[in-house]
């Protein structure tokens, strides 16, 4: 899957899908104090992305899908074969200096 593959992909979804139940849970909420005869317009679902915003919920929430992507499997493996192909870079390297110096 093209998420495994790539770590930003896979933050951007899981913070859109966080910040959009968030931001609901709060219109929920602001609904429900103006009561359930209110119609939902875009004063509410303004108020709602701010309220998301202000409570610090966003950015704590965020944090906590960059750890979790940061240090989740797929992408731990990832970076393992990422080192070793950089390491088998480096050997190959310092065999091609080793055939050099000897063969001069």
């Amino acid at each position: 899957m093209i998420y495994q593959e790539t770590p930003g992909i896979l933050r951007v979804l899981m913070g859109f899908i966080c910040d959009l139940t968030t931001v609901l849970e709060c219109l929920f909420w602001l609904m429900h104090v103006h009561g359930e005869a209110s119609e939902v317009d875009a004063k509410f679902v303004n108020l709602a992305v701010d309220a998301q915003g202000s409570s610090g919920a966003r950015l704590r929430i965020h944090d906590t899908i960059r750890s979790f992507v940061t240090a989740s499997f797929p992408f731990r493996i990832h970076q393992k074969d990422e080192a070793l192909k950089i390491d088998n870079r480096a050997h190959s390297c310092s065999q091609v200096q080793t055939r050099r110096s000897g063969s001069a």
